[in-house]
């Protein structure tokens, strides 16, 4: 409630303002901010990568994305208040009517702006009280987590979403969804209006929303939440290699029942239409956290194909069992090889395929990226191969999902 009613007071401050400065101020500030918000939107991701280049790397894209939008609005607006210093007189009635109009526009744009920004910060599910998909109530469970006193300490379980696939029935929107509203701006000017250009903002972020409260959700107090390709000349996260399954996985669930019971059917099988797509990444040692650990959750490791955000259930052991995850579940993992799973329709991720090589080619806008901004293109890095290696994965498991792997074989 209290992220919404801010939101809501910033709004009527902006109209109200607009309101005292009459109508034809509020149209050139309403023209002035759209214009802020697509530049904000459309280049925020290139200051962080460029100019920036890693510093403050979990606050810099709400950063650069605020900074944007200021920035061009003061420049815009003193340039045409140079160029017009003069005043359209309206009737009264009729400039006040006007006025309110373009100050909602004015409005819904800048605390769009500033809904999204603020929902990029790193504060895990939730943005102050909000968050945009629906969680279970905070709780606490007893376990045993080896320290030698051989007795259960109650760990603290806040945040949860109630969907592990974050469904879209439990979405949330915000009162006024200014954030929708702006995005629906931004990606119409950028696919087919007047700031069309060879790339357009949803070809990248088909649910820019979702993507950044899935990238936020299971990520526990410091660790790091956003990552880059590259840093300099060092690559922090590549793609080593991927792999199309021929056959069907054996599943297990990478929880434990103390924190979640759930019924998962013992091997995952694609329809036709599917196959299951098997993304090595190689995590640099430098984005560990202090404990040398890389931290992440399945809602941080995106794949885009067919014009859509897809989630990996989870990752892979031995080669051979995947192990399920929620798309909130943390997951920790030594730093190297880490081996995600994705279930995608064919027709959104193949582009050719030579049989003779046994190599498939992905479309030319398929990629990966790994926490927010360590985006991979997967054109680059054919699958020639239907069966992983069997070596040891990274990912650290807990002992009863250890078990779990163990009474399969592995």
């Amino acid at each position: 409630m209290v992220f919404n009613l801010l939101m809501f007071v910033l709004l009527v401050a902006i109209v109200y303002f607009h309101f005292l400065q009459g109508a034809f101020s509020a149209l050139i500030s309403a023209v002035v901010a759209f214009l802020a918000a697509c530049i904000a939107l459309g280049l925020h991701e290139n200051i962080v990568v460029s100019l920036l280049g890693g510093k403050m790397i979990d606050y810099a894209v709400s950063m650069s994305m605020i900074g944007l939008f200021a920035l061009t609005y003061l420049v815009l607006r003193l340039m045409i208040d140079k160029l017009i210093p003069g005043n359209v007189r309206l009737p009264v009635t009729a400039d006040r009517i006007a006025a309110v109009i373009f100050g909602i526009a004015a409005g819904t744009v800048t605390t769009g702006i500033l809904s999204l920004a603020a929902q990029a910060l790193p504060t895990g599910t939730y943005t102050i009280d909000f968050s945009r998909f629906a969680t279970k109530d905070d709780r606490t469970v007893a376990m045993n987590l080896g320290t030698g006193n051989f007795s259960n300490e109650d760990i603290a379980i806040a945040g949860e979403l109630e969907s592990p696939v974050a469904a879209e029935a439990t979405r949330a929107s915000m009162w006024l969804p200014v954030d929708s509203w702006t995005l629906s701006m931004v990606g119409f000017q950028s696919e087919s209006g007047a700031l069309a250009g060879p790339t357009n903002f949803r070809a990248i972020h088909p649910d820019f929303i979702a993507q950044q409260a899935l990238a936020r959700t299971g990520a526990e107090a410091g660790q790091k939440i956003t990552t880059l390709a590259t840093l300099g000349s060092e690559p922090r996260v590549s793609l080593n290699e991927t792999f199309i399954l021929t056959r069907p996985l054996q599943q297990v669930d990478g929880e434990i029942k103390a924190i979640r019971s759930r019924t998962l059917d013992p091997v995952l099988k694609p329809t036709d239409s599917q196959v299951l797509l098997v993304i090595r990444l190689d995590i640099n040692s430098n984005e560990a956290d202090k404990d040398e650990l890389v931290r992440f959750s399945p809602g941080a490791v995106r794949l885009v194909a067919g014009g859509k955000d897809i989630y990996p259930l989870g990752t892979l052991e031995g080669g051979k069992v995947l192990v399920a995850n929620a798309i909130d579940d943390p997951i920790r993992a030594s730093h190297g090889l880490i081996d995600l799973v994705y279930l995608v329709e064919k027709a959104d991720l193949v582009a050719s395929e030579d049989l003779a090589v046994k190599q498939t080619n992905f479309k030319p806008d398929v990629f990966v990226e790994f926490r927010r901004l360590g985006r991979l293109s997967l054109s680059d890095k054919p699958s020639t191969g239907s069966t992983p290696g069997p070596e040891s994965s990274n990912v650290r498991r807990k002992v009863e999902v250890k078990k779990r792997i163990t009474d399969l074989g592995l």
